[in-house]
């Protein structure tokens, strides 16, 4: 094995094992919860509930165009301290393990973090017609509150948002949080960083006037919004097209 690069939010003894181990014993610990571009295993460390994340290897070109760049496990943990220090929910972080080659690659990582029951907002963004609208504007007021904190989720989907409900209250956290910018946002940014979870339905036109109305924003704002949306979804269509056409011809 190359050199091992390990950083934990914890100086536990037991966690620093666990995570020394990892490369070793990932494929034989826990339940797999899911397995993918990349696989998360579920299990314990003395009773304690985490995920064990290992990401898929890059192959030659990305190897060597991410050699000088911060791995994604090392974001996801340095991303998850920056998020919790802000007042936004995310499962807090146990560790990262990186992987060096003799040449100086990094040739495998793995992020840990605390297991959470947090559902994906999907089911509830999915609905038709008798949507939720408290659902609906709890979470335009949550997007309001990431951009104003100037935290951009890159990846926003609808599985990467959840929720949960504690004592009637609605809170929401962020997951896979590797690919995030902090910094001030144009009003175009903010709206095209939300097109991502939902498609084009009465329920995203609600939240998306809850939104406008969370960030204070002028009427002509809803306009450009649905201009947006229109766009990135046009573009999305066309490259599923592309995509089938091409499997058709292969």
């Amino acid at each position: 094995m190359g050199r091992i690069r390990i950083e934990t939010s914890e100086q536990a003894k037991d966690i620093r094992n666990f995570m020394r181990r990892l490369p070793e014993d990932f494929d034989s610990i826990g339940a797999t919860i899911f397995q993918g571009r990349n696989t998360l295993k579920e299990c314990e460390i003395e009773g304690r509930r985490i995920v064990a994340k290992r990401y898929r290897r890059d192959g030659f070109i990305k190897k060597t165009i991410n050699r000088f760049r911060h791995g994604k496990a090392y974001k996801s943990h340095r991303n998850a301290l920056r998020l919790i220090a802000m007042g936004i929910e995310t499962p807090r972080p146990v560790g990262y393990l990186e992987i060096y080659n003799s040449l100086g690659f990094r040739t495998e990582q793995y992020y840990v973090c605390d297991y959470s029951d947090a559902a994906p907002i999907e089911d509830e963004v999915a609905k038709g017609h008798h949507f939720d609208r408290e659902f609906m504007t709890a979470l335009a007021r949550f997007f309001a509150e990431l951009h104003e904190k100037g935290i951009l989720h890159k990846d926003s989907n609808n599985t990467n948002i959840r929720y949960e409900r504690r004592d009637g209250k609605l809170t929401f956290s962020l997951i896979d949080i590797n690919r995030m910018e902090f910094r001030p946002m144009s009003r175009n940014e903010c709206l095209r960083n939300l097109t991502h979870f939902s498609e084009d339905t009465e329920a995203f036109d609600y939240f998306l006037d809850r939104y406008i109305e969370a960030r204070g924003w002028g009427k002509d704002t809803k306009l450009l919004a649905e201009e947006i949306k229109w766009e990135v979804d046009s573009g999305y269509a066309r490259k599923q097209r592309l995509k089938r056409l091409f499997k058709r011809r292969r």
